[in-house]
Order: structure tokens, then sequence, then C-alpha cells
């Protein structure tokens, strides 16, 4: 089954086009996705055949924009955004669905 998102993360940083996320210099802060983030989240992930990623998007008068789904996302910032040890959820959600 497909796993439901277990934390959500706004990432800050200053403009430099050859800097991204939280690992080169960024920032995250907790945030709540609303419905619709959700559901595209988990669509964009089932579309690619995973159990477990990272979702990258933005918010849009249109909706949500999926720009990347990683199949192995970085942990650093999100952890530490929402105190979460989401390592630990991985691995749990691996362990009951292999």
């Amino acid at each position: 089954g497909c796993a439901q998102p277990c934390a959500a993360c706004a990432r800050l940083r200053k403009w430099d086009p050859c800097l991204a996320g939280c690992s080169r210099g960024g920032s995250a802060s907790i945030i709540e996705l609303t419905d619709e983030e959700e559901i595209a989240a988990i669509k964009a992930v089932k579309v690619m055949g995973l159990g477990v990623a990272g979702v990258d998007m933005l918010q849009s008068e249109r909706g949500p924009l999926i720009l990347e789904v990683n199949s192995s996302p970085g942990l650093e910032g999100i952890e530490t955004a929402t105190g979460k040890d989401i390592a630990k959820s991985i691995v749990r959600y691996i362990e009951k669905n292999i």
C-alpha cells in the first residue's frame, strides 16, 4: 500500500542557483499540508511506483505543482524542522511492507 505523508516542511533559502535544499545552506520550517497538496504528493509517489519518497512541490494559485519525486530523500532539514525521526518511520514502513 501507499504510505501516508509523515511530515511536511517548507524550505527557505536565499536565491542562489547553485544551492538547493537544507543540506546546502537552506532552512526548513514545519507546515501543514492542505488536502489538495497531500493528495498530489500521494499520487506522485504512486505514479512513480514508490513506497517511500520525498516530494518537492510549489504552492501556486493553480494548486500544488510537483517539481520532483525523490526516491532517496534527504532527511536532515525535515527531521530538524519537525523534530520527528523520519528515518525510523521509513524503516518501520519497510518492515511492514516487504
